[in-house]
């Protein structure tokens, strides 16, 4: 039994030092994939250098829009032409309801496929780009806009229409 068992506590010593070097300690607090607690979001690297992206919930930049203000973040939603303008909501029952203080405008090329289906109803996408709190709409409100834009992309198991 003890020929057996000092092998394996010598094998998890070395897996769990080579998991904390793989993994980040959950308790550091100097990265966080939403910046909570005033933390940076994650970096990513991109042709300009590195980034940081927040990776969010759509409620977030809602009830929090000056925390992201400026931002890049990557956010999923239901994207639609909402009165001549691509609007991302957080759901199709806000679209429906017509909360146009859910909508965040989407301000950049969308691509020509996702472009001809938004004609055709509500698609959920991930988008990825700068958040700007300090927009209100074009002629309708707008809890904000994104820019800069760096990916727009269909979500597969959120169906459209």
């Amino acid at each position: 039994m003890r020929q057996t068992l000092a092998p394996l506590i010598a094998l998890l010593v070395i897996s769990s030092a080579h998991a904390s070097e793989k993994y980040p300690d959950p308790n550091k607090r100097d990265e966080t994939r939403d910046g909570r607690f005033g933390t940076s979001c994650y970096t990513y690297g991109s042709e300009q250098g590195n980034r940081e992206i927040c990776s969010i919930s759509i409620y977030m930049v809602l009830s929090n829009p000056e925390r992201y203000d400026g931002r890049y973040i990557s956010v999923t939603g239901y994207l639609v032409d909402y009165f001549g303008t691509p609007t991302l909501f957080p759901s199709r029952e806000s679209y429906r309801a017509q909360i146009s203080a859910d909508g965040i405008a989407i301000d950049g090329k969308i691509p020509s496929a996702l472009e001809k289906d938004m004609k055709t109803g509500i698609w959920g996408v991930t988008v990825v780009g700068e958040f700007d709190a300090k927009f209100q709409g074009y002629q309708i409100q707008a809890a904000g806009r994104i820019t800069n834009l760096r990916t727009v992309a269909k979500i597969p198991f959120l169906l459209g229409r």
